[in-house]
């Protein structure tokens, strides 16, 4: 059964999340020809994924992985979710007016290198360790503000603004943050499942590529949005290459601590 919470790790998540689709028939529903996206797995967070994606079955994936993967495509609130979409809120969610564009930003980088270490975290999780002054981020183990240590008084009501915040930006978008990260956990596995680790190999994607794509679109708006859908880098098959741009604030370094893979029998572990 998967967790209504968070998981330590993706490798874990992932090897759970293969257990379930397998027990609802996604291996099965290949093997008797079923049509793709035919049958369905409802997730503890009211996630809906549909399987099996055409990733699963095409050729160059059975090429170079040498068995189906486990695509899956991802429904929340009856709309299928897809990158664009994700970018779409990331954006809408860091131009809300009340607050300064920079501030909201490093609030949703902060969630963003929250989840692509651990999925399905909470949003009261990945903002733990900070609290808010002046529309300014300060972390609470080293609650400095105008060379002086702020009192008590002053980081409870830092915290309590800095969750203010969030609620606000719960009601900006489609989606609430909560909603956002586990939207982005069940993709980024997914991408773990279509791009593991392979055994021998020195390259990976999985979901670093997913989270690469997120990470430029925060930071370059909605031009580096516009860049992407008209080269078409959200399509099947295309190719993620860092831009030096965002070099500092990709998460490949917490990404590739924590990998699924795939070893020469064909087993994801």
């Amino acid at each position: 059964m998967l967790e209504l919470g968070e998981y330590a790790t993706y490798k874990e998540f992932g090897l759970e999340l293969i257990n379930c689709l397998e027990h609802s028939g996604f291996s099965e529903s290949i093997k008797e020809g079923e049509e793709a996206k035919s049958r369905i797995l409802i997730t503890p967070q009211d996630i809906t994924l549909i399987f099996y994606g055409y990733k699963a079955t095409n050729e160059e994936t059975k090429k170079r992985l040498k068995r189906n993967s486990y695509d899956c495509l991802v429904r929340f609130k009856e709309e299928d979710v897809s990158f664009i979409t994700i970018c779409k809120e990331i954006i809408e969610k860091c131009h809300i007016e009340k607050f300064p564009v920079k501030l909201i930003k490093n609030i949703v980088y902060i969630v963003l290198r929250s989840i692509s270490q651990r999925p399905l975290t909470t949003i009261e999780s990945t903002i733990s360790d900070y609290l808010l002054i002046e529309n300014q981020l300060i972390r609470i183990n080293n609650p400095l503000y105008n060379d002086r240590y702020l009192s008590s008084e002053e980081i409870d009501n830092g915290i309590k603004e800095l969750r203010s915040v969030l609620a606000l930006l719960n009601d900006v978008g489609k989606f609430s943050l909560q909603e956002i990260i586990n939207i982005i956990s069940y993709i980024a596995i997914i991408e773990e499942f279509n791009y593991p680790k392979l055994e021998g190999d020195t390259k990976y994607r999985g979901r670093s590529d997913c989270f690469g794509r997120y990470i430029e679109v925060l930071f370059g708006d909605i031009d580096e949005l516009g860049r992407h859908i008209s080269e078409q880098s959200f399509s099947v098959g295309a190719h993620f290459i860092h831009d030096q741009r965002y070099q500092d604030y990709y998460l490949t370094k917490y990404i590739e601590m924590d990998r699924l893979e795939l070893n020469n029998q064909g087993e994801y572990f």
